[in-house]
């Protein structure tokens, strides 16, 4: 049964009108009934649809400020419509030359609330897949785990809802929204971070690595590691999960030790291909060596597991907890501030540079002209798309085998070639 998120609502403002004022219109307006009508309606529609947003217990959570932001300017623009048109209509003809005209606020205010459906889609779109890979893994800690092919399912519906998409801002919502408490509702609330963040890692992996697959396989596990990384965290109580920035000694090095945890859970289900596992439990080491638990650096990260270091970083920055959303008091600004602090990681060379650039928009994304000759193959949808072929021209960052690590079998998902 799915508790009930415990967190203290912020007043809720009240639209006081209960509807529409009367709209005069001065001889301008008037001499032609369209533009009135058009004016009336389109203003009419605004406020219907601000009193519906304006019952969304979305709007007064605890650190959402865009959704709210949207809103409320939108608001403070339908005001200023009517305001101006009861000017022109006192003053006359020529009363409100000097002044913006309706049109044009009433297409600002639509343009906000169009964001705010924007935020909204995605948002429901993250709580559905959110919701169904709860019902895959919540048993995993319980021994309990699901099978292979029902995760590769979700992951092919990841991969399809993401890979047509041309900006990161498409794929995820804006950062710093509180996500996790806007799908408690429907998730059980003490993990409903890891469910959250394990979708938006699985998304955001499907759509800067759709381009450079040959084919799915390779892609799938790829995904289904980045929606299975975190699973080890659902045996952690839940207040270990809340801010990682205030551990003690004791809850980091438990913390520290979830990426074998996770690996060790990937192991129960039935017949996984083993490269998930050795993913799931690289995801928190760094190209310089600095991260855990195993110390791994340079020439021990594939190409793969490079692509989800750069997604699993970025997803971290996005949190509303994350020290750069606590200095950006701009919601507007969150995306470029995460993108620079996301480089400059790659910079200290802890991540990948050239991933970094695909993710952050300094690198083309839509566009292949710069890259290897590609190839059409038949997706699972049926449809032909074009994929890079690496193997032909190799990456600049190939699979070199460590000293005391063999190189993987050609079955493994280092390989890019697997079919």
């Amino acid at each position: 049964m799915h508790t009930t998120p415990h967190f203290v609502a912020a007043p809720r403002p009240v639209l006081r009108e209960t509807s529409p004022p009367a709209l005069t219109f001065d001889r301008a307006h008037s001499s032609d009934p369209h533009v009135a009508t058009s004016i009336r309606a389109r203003y009419d529609q605004l406020m219907r649809r601000l009193r519906y947003i304006a019952t969304d217990p979305v709007q007064w959570l605890p650190d959402n400020e865009y959704l709210p932001a949207l809103t409320s300017g939108a608001l403070t623009l339908a005001k200023r419509v009517h305001a101006e048109l009861q000017r022109s209509a006192t003053a006359g003809p020529d009363g409100c030359a000097s002044r913006i005209s309706p049109t044009a606020l009433l297409a600002s205010a639509e343009s906000l609330v169009a964001r705010y459906d924007h935020q909204q889609r995605i948002l429901v779109e993250l709580k559905n897949n959110a919701r169904d890979l709860c019902e895959l893994i919540a048993g995993m800690p319980q021994e309990r785990p699901p099978r292979y092919a029902h995760l590769a399912k979700l992951a092919d519906h990841i991969i399809d809802q993401s890979s047509g998409r041309t900006a990161v801002d498409d794929v995820l919502p804006q950062p710093g929204l509180p996500v996790a408490r806007i799908a408690a509702s429907e998730l059980p609330h003490e993990h409903a971070r890891v469910y959250v963040e394990a979708i938006q890692a699985a998304q955001l992996i499907a759509w800067m690595a759709v381009d450079w697959f040959k084919t799915r396989e390779p892609l799938r596990q790829l995904v289904v590691a980045g929606l299975l990384r975190d699973v080890g965290c659902l045996s952690l109580r839940c207040g270990i999960m809340v801010d990682p920035s205030q551990f003690s000694e004791s809850e980091r090095q438990m913390f520290h030790r979830h990426p074998r945890l996770s690996a060790a859970m990937i192991g129960r289900i039935y017949q996984p291909p083993v490269p998930i596992a050795r993913l799931v439990a690289r995801h928190h080491e760094r190209l310089d060596g600095s991260g855990y638990p195993a110390r791994l650096a340079g020439i021990q990260f594939n190409e793969h597991l490079r692509i989800l270091t750069a997604a699993d970083e970025y997803i971290t920055l996005c949190r509303p907890i994350a020290p750069v959303m606590q200095f950006v008091t701009d919601p507007r600004q969150r995306r470029s501030a995460a993108a620079a602090e996301l480089s400059a990681v790659a910079e200290r060379g802890q991540l990948d540079q050239e991933w970094v650039a695909r993710l952050t928009g300094d690198a083309d994304h839509s566009s292949t002209a710069a890259l290897p000759p590609s190839h059409e193959i038949q997706t699972s949808t049926g449809t032909a798309q074009h994929r890079i072929d690496p193997v032909q021209t190799p990456h600049p960052h190939q699979r070199v085998a460590a000293p005391h690590e063999p190189l993987a079998p050609t079955s493994s998902i280092a390989s890019p070639s697997i079919s």
